[in-house]
């Protein structure tokens, strides 16, 4: 039976830049295990979105206000930075 600890997450894309209030980002968040099998934890993780960004659940996020930052996403007990900017909340 395969070892399907997860060792680490990777994130696609590994940034997002959101141009207006309008635009809408999936993260998909895979889970690396020892032997190298990827596993998508998308619908399981946790998105941290420190008011820059609003976690809208499956994986998408959408502006919350003009900045840069970054949310951090918590899946298979492991955790990853997702770095975040938002140019413009106009329409």
């Amino acid at each position: 039976k395969p070892d399907m600890t997860i060792v680490a997450l990777e994130l696609q894309p590994s940034s997002l830049s959101f141009q207006d209030r309008r635009d809408i980002r999936r993260v998909l968040v895979l889970g690396r295990t020892k032997t190298r099998v990827r596993v998508d934890l998308t619908p399981t993780a946790k998105f941290a979105a420190t008011g820059l960004v609003k976690a809208e659940g499956e994986g998408f996020l959408s502006p919350a206000k003009t900045g840069q930052g970054a949310v951090t996403v918590t899946a298979g007990g492991k955790s990853a930075t997702l770095p975040v900017s938002v140019k413009s909340m106009a329409a």
